[in-house]
C-alpha cells in the first residue's frame, strides 16, 4: 500500500510545478533516515567551517604589529593578507551555502532542483550536498 503526495513547489521563475507520488511506508522511511544523515553531515561541515572562519578571523582581523619595515617582508606581509582574505571569502560562501541546504531540509525542498523543480539526483546530492539545482540545469547554465 502506498502514500499519495502531492506538492506544489515554486520555480525560480516564479511558477508552480506539481508533483504527484505515489511512496511506499520503507521508501518514506529510508528518505527521512538518508536526509537525517545528509542533515548531520551538512551541520558537521558547518562547525568545521565555522571553526576554520573564526581561527582566520583572529588572524587576519587581530593583526597587533605594524608592517615590517623591509619592502620585501611587507610584500610577502601583504600577500599573505589578500591570500587570508581570499580565504575568508571563501568561507564566507560555503557557510551560506550550507545554511541554504539546511534551510532546503526543513523546507522539505532539499531534493528539489530550484531551477526546473525536479528531483535532483541522490547521487548527485551525496557528492555535492549544498547543490541546489539537477544535473541538466547545471549543465545548462
Amino acid at each position: 500500500m502506498g502514500f499519495m503526495e502531492e506538492d506544489k513547489t515554486p520555480t525560480q521563475s516564479g511558477h508552480l510545478r506539481t508533483f504527484r507520488t505515489v511512496k511506499s511506508k520503507m521508501e518514506i522511511h529510508m528518505n527521512e533516515r538518508g536526509f537525517e544523515d545528509i542533515r548531520v553531515r551538512l551541520e558537521q561541515h558547518q562547525a568545521s567551517v565555522a571553526t576554520r572562519r573564526a581561527k582566520l578571523a583572529k588572524h587576519v582581523h587581530h593583526r597587533e604589529e605594524p608592517l615590517p619595515q623591509d619592502f620585501a617582508e611587507q610584500a610577502v606581509e601583504t600577500e599573505n593578507s589578500e591570500t587570508m582574505f581570499a580565504l575568508e571569502e571563501e568561507l564566507s560562501q560555503q557557510a551560506k551555502a550550507l545554511d541554504r541546504a539546511l534551510q532546503r531540509l526543513d523546507a522539505g525542498t532539499y531534493d528539489v532542483c530550484e531551477d526546473c523543480g525536479s528531483q535532483i539526483a541522490p547521487a548527485r546530492l551525496n557528492a555535492l550536498p549544498t547543490t541546489a539545482v539537477c544535473f541538466k540545469c547545471a549543465n545548462a547554465s
